[in-house]
């Protein structure tokens, strides 16, 4: 099984080293270290932080995100995952690229009155 740096990771997955490094704190990956200290990446391991990235990129939160990687199999994509009641849907619109909180909170109304049971639109 091939093993990789943390900047090899950084690369593969688009993370930062220190991203890399605060989700291996929060256990979403455990690499293998050198005699000297350094980190090897499985490629479970990258794997599992492109996932978490995937997630973080579809609006999930990352307490959100974690819990989905910690109920999935290990090696399923992101996208073959059922939706989970309680996560942001992945075809909903991001709220990300809204700049004023006003339209922030304008937004989020409007997504709790369409999500509210016994609506029709």
């Amino acid at each position: 099984m091939s093993r990789y740096t943390i900047g090899q990771v950084e690369r593969k997955t688009g993370l930062s080293q220190r991203q890399i490094r605060y989700y291996e704190q929060k256990g979403v990956v455990r690499p293998e270290r050198t005699a000297g200290g350094h980190r090897l990446y499985s490629e479970d391991d990258v794997a599992r932080l492109q996932s978490l990235a995937s997630f973080l990129a579809r609006g999930y939160t990352l307490a959100q995100a974690l819990a989905a990687l910690q109920a999935r199999p290990a090696r399923r994509r992101v996208e073959e995952l059922p939706a989970k009641e309680g996560f942001v849907r992945p075809e909903a619109p991001s709220l990300y690229p809204l700049v004023g909180r006003d339209q922030f909170l304008r937004r989020l109304r409007e997504r709790e009155r369409d999500d509210e049971p016994g609506q029709d639109g």
